[in-house]
């Protein structure tokens, strides 16, 4: 009897840590490796046609999410996608697309078109119409397909947002292949590689999922600074399903005893 009772204990002690981490709002990015994308999505390209993300998706892609008045990391990661795609090996449009998502619904078809006429001034390589596509949409599209890409973000309630900055490709399928996170710039050769593997319709894991987790994003310093609550709520489940397996193999040993 006494057994069971501390069962009980360890079982609700259990369900309330879980309940806590899974009630946290989810912020950054979460991998959704080798998931299919809802490309019957429709979203506004910056000449204000409508048009379904399939339609654009025929080729390895590198995709990602932006907001156009960002003040934060949304600028520079844009540049460092201009620089490694003018130092990448590869023809745009040719070899591969490029999708930038405003996740913004506010944003306008205008706001588009500046956004995209910075990115060029910024680079020394030629990108053909078509190859990349700034688009803009409904909150509910929006959410969709950040949703399915585990691009989670907040407002801050003074007009701006929290989010992290990465960029990932994708097959021909529309399937995520890989993830890439911003930090500094973006380096030609991993561009080359993931878009080689998206081609192939191969996953492959970030092993800087494990930072992710162990760091969140600090939007005022713009950096990542370490999560001691994502830490201590795996080890206290740990634990508590360690003693709980403990108490439950000990119980059967005492009753196969008697």
């Amino acid at each position: 009897m006494k057994t069971s009772w501390i069962i009980r204990i360890v079982l609700l002690c259990f369900l309330a840590i879980s309940t806590t981490l899974n009630s946290q709002e989810k912020l950054g990015i979460e991998e959704h490796l080798g998931q299919q994308l809802p490309l019957d999505l429709k979203f506004v390209k910056s000449n204000g046609d409508t048009v379904e993300l399939k339609s654009l998706v025929n080729k390895p892609t590198i995709f990602y999410f932006v907001y156009f008045h960002c003040g934060g990391i949304c600028n520079p990661m844009q540049n460092a996608v201009a620089d490694g795609i003018s130092r990448l090996k590869l023809e745009a449009g040719q070899d591969y697309n490029i999708i930038t998502v405003c996740f913004d619904p506010k944003s306008t078809t205008d706001d588009a078109k500046n956004w995209m006429n910075n990115t060029k001034e910024v680079m020394n390589r030629y990108i053909p119409n078509g190859a990349w596509n700034v688009l803009i949409g409904d909150s509910l599209n929006i959410k969709k397909l950040a949703d399915a890409a585990g691009f989670y973000y907040k407002p801050d309630g003074r007009g701006d947002f929290i989010h992290a900055g990465t960029i990932f490709t994708i097959s021909p399928t529309g399937h995520i292949s890989r993830y890439l996170y911003f930090d500094k710039y973006f380096n030609p050769f991993d561009l080359k590689m993931a878009l080689f593997e998206a081609g192939k319709s191969e996953s492959n894991p970030t092993i800087r999922t494990v930072l992710q987790y162990c760091f969140s994003y600090d939007p005022k310093g713009k950096t990542y600074v370490f999560n001691a609550t994502k830490i201590i709520g795996v080890f206290m489940l740990l634990a508590v399903g360690g003693f709980f397996a403990y108490l439950v193999i000990s119980g059967k040993k005492r009753n196969n005893i008697n």
